[in-house]
């Protein structure tokens, strides 16, 4: 019996030391990146021309934990990240091939761990249709690096024309 279990041991080890697990490589294997993520908002051009650009776009990896939202024609009351999202998710929805686009009017403000954005214009036109702004504003953002050298979202002030689009439970 001990040569039977001496066998299937050294079977084992065999095994782990042929599959070349404990080999060192030449190269490094790139992470597998999800390319499926769309960005519907054009949230990255918020970042062109820093020299950063957000890691992921997906909403929950692209708002900090802690973000708020502000419209400042509505009292100034702040909507949190999960509030913030589902309103995101549902003006997607009800307008699913609208295009976003954003102008910066000013330069950002950055130290080694924030980026502020101010006088960023948003504009929401209609597909097809580049001249039919159906909603505009005005924003600032500040955008933080976390910990893992991760740019997020962490404040949104909105300053919106008539309509609004960015502002939850309006």
């Amino acid at each position: 019996m001990t040569i039977f279990r001496l066998f299937f041991i050294l079977l084992i080890v065999c095994s782990y030391f042929s599959c070349g697990i404990f080999t060192p490589r030449d190269e490094f294997e790139d992470p597998l990146v999800d390319d499926t993520e769309e960005d519907y908002f054009n949230f990255s051009k918020l970042l062109s021309g820093t020299g950063e650009e957000f890691s992921k776009l997906d909403w929950y990896e692209l708002f900090d934990d802690g973000f708020k939202y502000t419209n400042v024609r509505s009292a100034n009351i702040d909507h949190s990240k999960s509030d913030f999202i589902n309103h995101l998710s549902q003006q997607q929805e009800v307008f699913p091939d609208y295009s976003v686009s954003w102008e910066k009017k000013e330069s950002p403000l950055r130290n080694i761990d924030t980026i502020t954005l101010n006088n960023v214009w948003y504009y929401i036109r209609e597909p097809e249709v580049s001249d039919s702004v159906l909603f505009s504003g005005k924003s600032a953002f500040v955008i933080v690096r976390d910990d893992g050298f991760v740019w997020r979202i962490t404040r949104w002030t909105d300053d919106p024309n008539d309509a609004l689009f960015f502002s939850p439970g309006e």
